[in-house]
């Protein structure tokens, strides 16, 4: 799901191939970084892509989004290890430390109006000894804005303006791409000391230890 204006919820399947490996790398990490047992909120749940690749009866997940709720809720009604929320990620609701693990896949932070409140929030509500774990576009700068192109293009996305490596679609989606330099700036703002993991060459993720 995008954040900012639309409410549309790309199939995985119509993606290009470096967005499909992106994505199923994405899915493969987590399986192996995030035990059992682990309380898990996920921002920007889409259509579940994510929540279904933990989904193991064992780890519990709250999933916010705020459209698409109704196709979300219905899809995880008879789970009782999954909870489907409308919130706000810059305004998020929970108790402080109320999760292990807080999830922002995707590049779903280059789709936030202000990644930074979103990083605080993220970081009040993880406990002590929890993790973030935000997946951004990787660090090739050419070859990742050629793939955007490529892939929105594929999907039916019409980019009414570029500027710089940011692209704005006809769909209301603003895509911001993050370079390296300002993503040490973000995490060095909210005290945050990512460890960084490539897994392919489109996508990256970045671990916080809280």
């Amino acid at each position: 799901k995008y954040y900012n204006n639309s409410t549309e919820i790309i199939n995985v399947l119509n993606l290009t191939p470096s967005y499909q490996r992106y994505l199923k790398a994405e899915e493969n990490f987590l399986k192996k970084t995030i035990p059992n047992r682990t309380q898990i909120l996920e921002i920007g749940a889409g259509h579940g892509r994510i929540i279904d690749a933990l989904n193991n009866c064992k780890r519990k997940i709250i999933g916010i989004e705020i459209t698409n709720l109704p196709f979300l809720k219905n899809k995880y009604k008879n789970d009782k290890n999954i909870q489907i929320l409308r919130m706000d990620a810059h305004k998020l609701l929970f108790r402080n430390k109320s999760f292990d693990v807080c999830l922002i896949m995707y590049n779903t932070l280059g789709l936030m109006h202000n990644p930074l409140k979103v990083l605080e929030g993220c970081k009040r509500v993880t406990r002590k000894g929890g993790k973030i774990i935000i997946s951004t576009y990787g660090m090739d700068e050419n070859y990742t804005l050629r793939e955007r192109i490529k892939c929105f293009t594929k999907i039916g996305h019409k980019i009414i303006k570029m500027q710089g490596l940011d692209l704005k679609i006809n769909n209301g989606v603003a895509s911001h791409y993050f370079r390296k330099n300002e993503l040490k700036i973000l995490f060095k703002s909210t005290n945050l000391k990512p460890v960084y993991y490539p897994l392919s060459k489109l996508g990256c993720v970045w671990i916080i230890k809280v």
